[in-house]
């Protein structure tokens, strides 16, 4: 049975949408909410709490409820039914869909009176047909597989469209789901997952909350699997890297990615709410907290001080489309760290924006050994421009191998001038290289920015309060063009 046909909808008076008849009524003779009944059915079933504000009837979330301590809820002004409630006060959001062994929901049917509600669920539902409609023979979706079709399984489950009780949508639900069990590997990660593996999360997160609304035992056993490398991913500190990442950098610090332990702790907060019992979910919800709280200014603040990495690249080509004309089928190098799901944004767009042109581009990826010292690039190089003399461009996406440009062309044998070379990130070795004409055009994310306003976050934060800033710095191009002023500031450090 579906969570969402348990409840009717109303717009002023009027019905939105069909679902079963209510029994017992909320509203007793005179019109007055019967707040022991609600309260009682609230903590019985939170999924009312929060299915209300999973399909847009509520946006308000707070941390403190009525008097009643569940929701504040008032009288209708014109009670049409017995089965009437306004709600006018903050929903707490304790429970994603409750104790799902509590299938009596279905017993009650309330409507909600909420201006506007009409229009958003008309919206919603053509994007859920939309969904419908584009999902893939084998139960996905496009591109990133993994990742879209756990967004997809979620987007039908916060609307109440389970496999089985969804007539509409439960046919797709099913389907995604046996893609995501098809796809699962023993050691309960996913194949064609993205190169951070953002996508893992993403669906276990997805598994965990399908098994809370179907109690069907291959998704449990399929969830369970998929929050073992969550676990064992987490470090110590209480956060996440990339691909699950359980150890430290190379310089013996934990790198924490908030973004990807947000994916990370929904998986483990819906396993806790779906009843899942895996060894170490409990210790890691709890030092989740500890993480996001350590990566967190005491005001609460999350900020970004520096280039939007896909906005860059893609700015550089076509930056370099502009300045160089090239011709259809023109070859291109494009030398990157592609497999970086967060760093590899800027290779990715730019091989978007010259595959776009028609340009014919030969892709390589940084190995781990060049990536830590640059003058094993050397030979890569010089090799590739000998098998592939008629290269027209080169795109270093590397600010130390780009620095190392006049280096690797001298050891090609070519002159400045015969291919147009392109790269990231400004420095004394970079400044040379253009200075000597081997080296074009460069991006640069101009880190004294990035000092100063990180700088300036800090203090505004501590001194008024204000929240995190979000400023790009990736806009600065350096060429001959003003080589000669910028350089003195690159030796200073300011560019």
């Amino acid at each position: 049975m579906s969570s969402r046909a348990a409840f009717r909808y109303a717009e002023g008076t009027s019905v939105c949408s069909s679902g079963r008849r209510s029994t017992p009524p909320l509203l007793n003779a005179e019109g007055q909410t019967k707040k022991e009944e609600v309260k009682e059915l609230l903590k019985t079933n939170a999924h009312l709490k929060v299915l209300l504000f999973a399909v847009g009837l509520l946006t308000v979330v707070s941390s403190r409820a009525g008097e009643d301590g569940i929701i504040e809820i008032r009288k209708n002004p014109q009670p049409q039914t017995s089965d009437v409630v306004v709600l006018s006060g903050p929903v707490i959001i304790t429970n994603l869909f409750g104790d799902i062994r509590n299938r009596n929901i279905g017993a009650h049917n309330i409507r909600v009176v909420c201006p506007g509600y009409c229009q958003r669920e008309e919206a919603l539902m053509r994007a859920l047909r939309w969904l419908k409609k584009n999902q893939q023979p084998d139960g996905s979706w496009p591109q990133q597989k993994i990742a879209m079709t756990g967004l997809a399984i979620l987007t039908f489950l916060a609307h109440g469209e389970p496999p089985r009780d969804s007539r509409e949508f439960g046919a797709t639900v099913q389907k995604a789901l046996e893609f995501l069990l098809k796809n699962q590997r023993a050691d309960g990660k996913f194949n064609g997952m993205d190169d951070g593996e953002y996508a893992h999360p993403i669906a276990t997160y997805a598994l965990c909350e399908a098994y809370g609304m179907t109690l069907n035992p291959d998704v449990k056993a399929a969830a369970e699997k998929a929050l073992v490398p969550i676990i064992k991913g987490q470090h110590p500190t209480g956060g996440w890297t990339y691909k699950m990442h359980p150890g430290p950098e190379a310089n013996g610090e934990f790198r924490d990615d908030t973004s990807f332990m947000g994916w990370c702790v929904q998986a483990l907060k819906a396993a806790h709410l779906a009843k899942i019992q895996v060894n170490g979910l409990e210790r890691a919800m709890k030092l989740a907290v500890k993480g996001f709280k350590a990566n967190a200014h005491p005001s609460g603040g999350f900020g970004y001080i520096g280039p939007d990495g896909w906005k860059q690249g893609e700015d550089l080509a076509r930056e370099i489309l502009r300045r160089r004309e090239f011709k259809a089928g023109d070859k291109a190098f494009v030398w990157g760290l592609k497999r970086l799901e967060s760093r590899g944004r800027r290779a990715r767009a730019i091989l978007e924006v010259f595959e776009e042109a028609g340009l014919k581009v030969d892709y390589l990826e940084i190995s781990d050994e060049i990536n830590r010292d640059v003058s094993l690039g050397a030979p890569v190089l010089t090799g590739y421009l000998a098998a592939n003399p008629d290269c027209k461009v080169i795109v270093i996406d590397h600010g130390g191998l780009t620095g190392q440009m006049e280096n690797f062309l001298r050891a090609a044998g070519l002159k400045p001038g015969e291919i147009y070379a392109t790269g990231f990130s400004l420095n004394p070795a970079t400044a040379t290289s253009i200075e000597s004409g081997y080296l074009n055009l460069v991006s640069e994310a101009q880190p004294y920015l990035m000092g100063y306003f990180g700088v300036l976050q800090i203090v505004q934060t501590a001194k008024y309060g204000f929240g995190g800033l979000v400023v790009d710095t990736g806009g600065g191009y350096v060429s001959e063009e003003n080589i000669a002023a910028v350089a003195p500031l690159a030796k200073e450090g300011i560019r």
